[in-house]
């Protein structure tokens, strides 16, 4: 998981409600894209967070990203490594007790992971049918069809921690 260092007060919950109020997840088809809203929705959320500073809007920001790197599976880290510094941000890579140390204080956080092929699966199937669902383990572990098993491909996502706690960690997806 990465996290971008800010200062300035913004919060994560506002942010979300306001700057994503009138987006709807896409269906990346093809694209793999998911990098592209995760790292621009965490350096837009840090830009926003420095007191003073004149912000590019989200979608200005992503097609910034996408113009920089493509629209191909791409490394979180080698996006913000290049991209930190125009923005004048920095991010490190942190683990779990980190990156949630981090969202109690208020920093963006994106979150890596992979899947196998029946757990990608299982994540498109509840999803599909439950967009706001709540992801369990019962779920992923869950045998999926053969059928669906085949037809996903096995890779990465990324998405931006948003909220958590003892027991779960909430993720805002693209």
């Amino acid at each position: 998981m990465m996290h971008a260092e800010m200062i300035g007060q913004i919060s994560l919950d506002d942010y979300v409600r306001k700057y994503n109020s009138d987006v709807s997840a896409t269906n990346q088809g093809t694209e793999k894209i998911c990098w592209a809203h995760a790292t621009a929705t965490v350096v837009h959320l840090a830009s926003k967070r420095v007191v003073g500073r004149e912000v590019s809007n989200f979608a200005v920001i992503r097609s910034e990203f996408l113009d920089e790197f493509g629209r191909t599976g791409q490394n979180v880290e080698t996006v913000l490594s290049r991209m930190c510094p125009k923005y004048r941000l920095q991010y490190k890579e942190v683990n779990e007790a980190e990156a949630r140390d981090a969202i109690h204080a208020r920093r963006p956080v994106v979150a890596t992971f992979a899947l196998d092929r029946a757990n990608w699966a299982n994540f498109s199937d509840f999803f599909g049918r439950s967009p706001e669902g709540i992801l369990t383990g019962d779920v992923m572990n869950a045998e999926p069809t053969l059928a669906k098993a085949r037809a996903v491909r096995v890779g990465g996502h990324a998405v931006v921690l948003i909220r958590c706690d003892e027991t779960s960690l909430t993720f805002m997806n693209s």
